[in-house]
C-alpha cells in the first residue's frame, strides 16, 4: 500500500467530485483554490478563489456529465469555464447561479437580477445570448 497527500486542509463543506469514473477527482483546498487530481499525476489547478458566500449549501462548481467542462464562481461573483483541452474562460461577471449542460456546450445562468443567460461553447451561435421568457 502506498499513501500520500493530493491537497491540504480541504474545507469541510465542500464534497470531492469524481471525474472519469473513478479515474481522477475534482477537489478544492482550504484556499479556495480548485484541483484536478488524475492518479500518477501531478494536480492541476483549475480555478481559484472559489466563492462559497453565495453557494451556502452546494459547491461553487460544477462538471457536466461527460466530464469535459468544469465550471466555476469565484468568490467576485465571475463565471469560469474550462473546457477539455482548452484554457479556462470567464463567461460572465456578477453571476448568481449556474447550471451546465450534460455535453458542457451549454450554461445557463443567472445575474443579481435574476436575468437568465446562455453561454454556447460552439462557434456557430452568439457567446451570450439573453433568454427572456
Amino acid at each position: 500500500m502506498v499513501k500520500f497527500q493530493v491537497v491540504t486542509k480541504i474545507p469541510v463543506k465542500n464534497s470531492i467530485k469524481y471525474l472519469n469514473g473513478n479515474k481522477s477527482i475534482l477537489i478544492p483546498d482550504g484556499e479556495d483554490n480548485l484541483y484536478k487530481y488524475v492518479k500518477d499525476e501531478e494536480k492541476v489547478k483549475i480555478g481559484t478563489d472559489l466563492g462559497y458566500q453565495e453557494y451556502e449549501h452546494t459547491t461553487p462548481y460544477r462538471v457536466s456529465d461527460n466530464n469535459k467542462t468544469i465550471a466555476y464562481v469565484t468568490d467576485e461573483a465571475a463565471l469560469y469555464a474550462v473546457f477539455e483541452n482548452k484554457d479556462k474562460v470567464k463567461v460572465a461577471s456578477d453571476v448568481n447561479r449556474f447550471i451546465i449542460s450534460s455535453d458542457g456546450q451549454y450554461i445557463y445562468y443567472t445575474d443579481s437580477d435574476d436575468n437568465l443567460y446562455l453561454f454556447v461553447s460552439v462557434k456557430e451561435y452568439p457567446t451570450r445570448m439573453p433568454i427572456f421568457f
